[in-house]
């Protein structure tokens, strides 16, 4: 698949570190399959893009980091632990898929594709009638009683 906004640039430009662990080819090549996950996820999106809705810039910078998050775990290794004598380190990834190339629910956020979620309540007790004198769990008719 041609690409269809990303290009080489875009990945190598914010990756951090040592250099990037993959040619320009290979990088193409993920770069189309990360913009062929963002086409059938949002297949507007060419619209969008056209029509200003979704700026570009965004779009490039999703499919870089969806391209960056494999190349930094391309085995999908969970967690990883290396020991010298009394020294060691433990990396653990996060994520359901580490390393595999998906969009996270940030990545379709930031494309438009979520609304925000915002937590709500309903109120499960009953209004009280206008001419109630007392609360309708209320048994007696006093304080006094309880």
């Amino acid at each position: 698949m041609a690409l269809l906004w990303s290009t080489v640039s875009d990945v190598s430009d914010r990756w951090i570190g040592d250099p990037v662990p993959a040619t320009p080819a290979q990088i193409e090549t993920l770069l189309g399959d990360a913009e062929d996950l963002i086409v059938r996820e949002f297949p507007d999106m060419p619209d969008r893009i056209e029509a200003g809705a979704v700026p570009l810039a965004r779009v490039r910078r999703v499919a870089a980091r969806v391209v960056i998050r494999h190349l930094r775990n391309p085995d999908g290794i969970r967690s990883r632990m290396e020991g010298a004598g009394p020294f060691q380190k433990n990396t653990t990834y996060g994520g359901d898929d580490p390393g595999a190339l998906v969009l996270t629910d940030e990545d379709r956020a930031d494309l438009g594709g979520t609304k925000s979620r915002r937590a709500y309540q309903i109120d499960m007790v009953p209004a009280l009638p206008a001419d109630a004198a007392r609360p309708l769990w209320r048994s007696s008719t006093s304080w006094e009683d309880l």
